[in-house]
C-alpha cells in the first residue's frame, strides 16, 4: 500500500474536461426542531475528510476521519474504540481554511438538489471522501474512487480547493500512528496516580522511585522527575495507598511494556531530571502528596 502523502501526488495531475454524471440526494430546505438545536450548539461549519488506504488504518492519514471546524479546532477520529484526539489549529494556519470555507459557502449548494458530477483522473489506491457541513446542513464536496473525481460543487475547481486544503492541514496535523495503542497504555499507567497521591498531612507524603517503590525520608536517593519514559514519573506518593496500588500499578507497567517495545524510552528525550530525596521533604497541598514548591522546577 502507497503512503498517503505518496498518493497525494497523484491528484496534481491535470483532471481531464470530460466527465460523467450521476443523481445525487440534497439535504432538505427545512430542518427539523433538533436539527436547528444542533445546528445552534455546534460551530457554523465543520469540514471532514476521510480517507480509505487499506488494511493499515493506524498509519493512513484521516483513515479515521480529520475534521476542522469554524471554532479552529481539529479533531482525529473516532477511532475503533471510540478514540478522539483533538485540538487548536494555528492561526496562520487556520485562516487559509476559513476564508476559503467562507468563499466556498457561496458555491457549494445545500438547498437546490444538484447532480453530482464526475472527471477522470489517474486511478490511485486510496478513496478520499470530503464532507462540508453548514448549520447542521451536509454535503459532499468530493470523493474519489479508482479514476474518478466527484464532486457536488459549482465547479471542480471549487472542489479541488477545499479538499487540497483540508488535506494540507491533515498532513500537519493528523498524528500517526491513531489510535496509539502505546500511549494510551501509558496514560492508564498515569490514571492511576491519582489513587495513591491523596493525603492529609504531609506525614503521610513520600518520594517514589520510577519503580513506584517509597523512598525513606532524609534519603539522599535520587528523584526522577523525567526518566526518558513514556510513562510520566509518579515522583511522590501516599505511602502506604503506594503499597495498596503495587499489583495494579505493576500490571499497568507491564501492559504498557508490552505495547510499546522500543517507544518505552521517548526519542526527543535528552537526559534524565530530578533532585536529591533530601533536598526538601515533599508536602501535602489541598489533600494531595506533592513536590515542595522549592524543587518544582526540575
Amino acid at each position: 500500500m502507497k503512503r498517503y502523502y505518496i498518493a497525494v501526488a497523484a491528484f496534481s495531475v491535470l483532471v481531464a474536461a470530460s466527465g460523467c454524471t450521476k443523481n445525487a440526494d440534497s439535504l432538505s430546505k427545512k430542518q427539523s426542531p433538533a436539527q436547528q438545536g444542533a445546528a445552534q450548539d455546534s460551530p457554523a461549519w465543520k469540514i471532514n475528510l476521510t480517507v480509505k488506504c487499506g488494511d493499515a488504518a493506524d498509519q493512513c492519514i484521516a483513515a479515521h476521519g480529520f475534521t476542522v471546524s469554524a471554532d479552529g479546532q481539529y479533531e482525529m477520529g473516532p477511532g475503533p474504540e471510540g478514540q478522539i484526539k483533538s485540538g487548536p489549529i494555528a492561526a496562520e494556519d487556520f485562516l487559509e481554511l476559513s476564508t476559503l470555507i467562507t468563499q466556498s459557502l457561496e458555491v457549494v449548494h445545500f438547498e437546490a438538489e444538484r447532480a453530482e458530477s464526475c472527471s477522470e483522473t489517474n486511478p490511485i489506491e486510496i478513496e478520499e471522501t470530503v464532507l462540508l457541513t453548514h448549520l447542521g446542513r451536509q454535503k459532499t464536496v468530493m470523493h474519489t474512487s479508482g479514476s474518478s473525481y466527484c464532486f457536488q460543487t459549482t465547479t471542480i475547481e471549487a472542489a479541488e480547493a477545499l479538499h487540497n486544503a483540508i488535506r494540507k492541514l491533515a498532513e500537519q496535523y493528523y498524528s500517526l500512528p491513531f489510535p496509539d495503542r502505546c500511549a494510551e497504555a501509558a496514560s492508564a499507567v498515569e490514571n492511576l496516580y491519582s489513587s495513591f497521591q491523596g493525603c492529609s498531612t504531609e506525614a503521610d507524603c513520600a518520594y517514589l522511585t520510577n519503580s513506584f517503590e517509597v523512598i525513606p525520608s532524609g534519603s539522599p536517593e535520587f528523584v526522577m522527575t523525567d526518566d526518558c519514559s513514556i510513562v510520566r514519573p509518579a515522583v511522590v506518593g501516599n505511602a502506604t495507598a503506594v503499597f495498596a496500588n503495587q499489583s495494579q500499578l505493576a500490571a499497568a507497567i507491564d501492559t504498557a511494556r508490552s505495547v510499546c517495545g522500543i517507544r518505552m524510552v521517548r526519542q526527543d528525550c535528552t537526559g534524565v531530571s530530578g533532585f536529591q530525596a533530601s533536598s526538601a521533604a515533599p508536602v501535602c497541598e489541598q489533600n494531595v502528596c506533592r513536590i515542595p514548591p522549592s524543587l518544582r522546577f526540575h
